[in-house]
């Protein structure tokens, strides 16, 4: 996972003037697991997913987050998900509890916003997807980020791929929930091991 930023103050959609730290790129080692349930699992109609990233893993300071990046792989040429929604937020919770719902029940959060959204993701060719926000996120800097991404494709075909993925086992930072027919909504499987690659751009 790689965090980097730009120099300069910005004006924030959550939590007014965001002024950046200005500091050393953030990079955490890259895992090879193939995990086809992350971002969106391309076998159900619909799908969601949530991550955290740790305080301690992005660090102190504001950080204007403009972007994410996901490294994807295994699908055919020309694949793609429709109507896709990314949200942040700040949370208190350093990982998923076992009462973690679709609705956010279970969670404590803050500016929620949604930063991109009813997107196409282009998943083919193999490799990073740089997905730039329509809103961006003023990170404070304190509490733990949550990321949400909603796949409301509707739909499945064949040929869908995987989110690159690191190893860990030690806290339970990746959430998820797929169905088929209707968006799912209650509680779903919180991950122990494993969450994608993934960078913010700020």
């Amino acid at each position: 996972m790689q965090f980097y930023n730009h120099i300069g103050m910005m004006k924030s959609d959550a939590g007014g003037l965001c002024t950046p730290v200005v500091g050393s790129d953030f990079t955490s080692s890259a895992g090879t697991s193939n995990l086809n349930r992350y971002p969106a699992y391309g076998l159900y109609d619909y799908s969601h997913s949530m991550f955290i990233v740790q305080q301690s893993e992005i660090g102190a300071g504001e950080k204007q987050i403009e972007n994410l990046q996901i490294d994807l792989g295994g699908y055919s040429s020309g694949y793609t998900f429709t109507d896709q929604t990314i949200k942040l937020a700040h949370v208190t919770q350093s990982e998923f509890g076992a009462s973690v719902q679709v609705d956010l029940s279970g969670l404590t959060v803050s500016d929620l916003t949604e930063v991109k959204s009813n997107f196409t993701l282009n998943a083919h060719p193999s490799g990073w997807k740089t997905l730039s926000f329509d809103t961006n996120f003023c990170y404070n800097g304190t509490d733990n980020l949550l990321i949400i991404w909603e796949n409301r494709d509707g739909t499945w075909s064949s040929g869908y791929g995987y989110a690159e993925s690191w190893f860990d086992n030690s806290n339970y930072l990746s959430w998820y929930k797929h169905q088929d027919n209707t968006y799912p909504t209650g509680f779903g499987t919180r991950d122990q091991s494993y969450r994608p690659n993934i960078r913010l751009g700020y």
